[in-house]
């Protein structure tokens, strides 16, 4: 089981953004879920919970680009065709509590 809480906070850089939670970006901290069978629940402050089951698509790219100023950042995280991501955008400057089983 994986666990990450905190306040999501979508990180803004020029012409990219990137989601975190406690500085960490969520994409990132589940990388190593990429392509398992996982169940995920995400709880959040206001009473609201959701439970998804299915194979994880994570993504994550920070790096320096020749053509491009500052840090680029690209990030996805979906569970079958559920755009976790999208979701937790949804949960703006709100405490969470993400959990991954496998």
């Amino acid at each position: 089981m994986k666990e990450l809480e905190g306040i999501v906070v979508i990180q803004r850089d020029i012409g990219s953004d990137v989601l975190v939670i406690n500085n960490v970006p969520v994409s990132q901290y589940y990388m190593g879920c990429n392509g398992e069978e996982i169940k995920l629940t995400i709880v959040c402050a206001k009473g609201k919970t959701y439970t998804f089951e299915g194979t994880a698509d994570i993504f994550y790219f920070e790096g320096k680009q020749h053509y491009y100023r500052g840090t680029k950042y690209v990030d996805d995280f979906f569970i079958d065709d559920i755009d976790i991501r999208e979701l937790l955008e949804q949960h703006e400057n709100e405490f969470v509590k993400i959990i991954v089983s496998s």
